[in-house]
């Protein structure tokens, strides 16, 4: 795998509402009971 020099990860993170990452996060990265 190929990164950037620098890299962070952030634990527990949460995106700052009405930005694009927040609907990311709401959209596709929430589990779906899609049964």
């Amino acid at each position: 795998m190929s990164l950037p020099p620098l890299v962070k990860w952030r634990y527990n993170w949460q995106p700052e509402t009405g930005t694009p990452e927040a609907r990311l996060y709401e959209v596709f990265l929430k589990p779906k009971a899609w049964v």
